[in-house]
């Protein structure tokens, strides 16, 4: 996942490229909230399996008059579940693996 809150000085539209290792997506003709007004909107973006960003352009499309800007950069983990570490699984078959072994000697009989 990789997201921010943007803005622009003045209501007119921008384009957002998002370039991953797998290609480049291209967002034009954007109409973002106006900073200049005190607001700002999340744009997030998620890749796909194998895929990770590397960068990104923000351009204003009608030139030098328009000043869009960002803030509170994210970037994260999309949701995908985490595998547990070697460690762990030896511990929980260690302890399951004693816990059958006690109780064949009767200590929870």
């Amino acid at each position: 996942m990789f997201g921010f809150d943007i803005g622009t000085y003045n209501a007119s539209l921008i384009s957002i490229d998002v370039l991953t290792n797998m290609g480049t997506y291209n967002y034009p003709n954007l109409a973002i909230a106006n900073s200049a007004a005190g607001l700002l909107e999340f744009r997030g973006f998620i890749a796909s399996a194998g895929e990770y960003f590397t960068g990104f352009r923000i351009t204003a499309d009608n030139g030098p008059g328009n000043l869009p800007g960002i803030t509170d950069v994210r970037v994260g983990n999309s949701g995908v579940n985490n595998v547990p570490e070697p460690s762990t699984l030896a511990l929980l078959g260690l302890s399951l693996a004693g816990l059958a072994a006690s109780r064949r000697r009767g200590f929870f009989a």
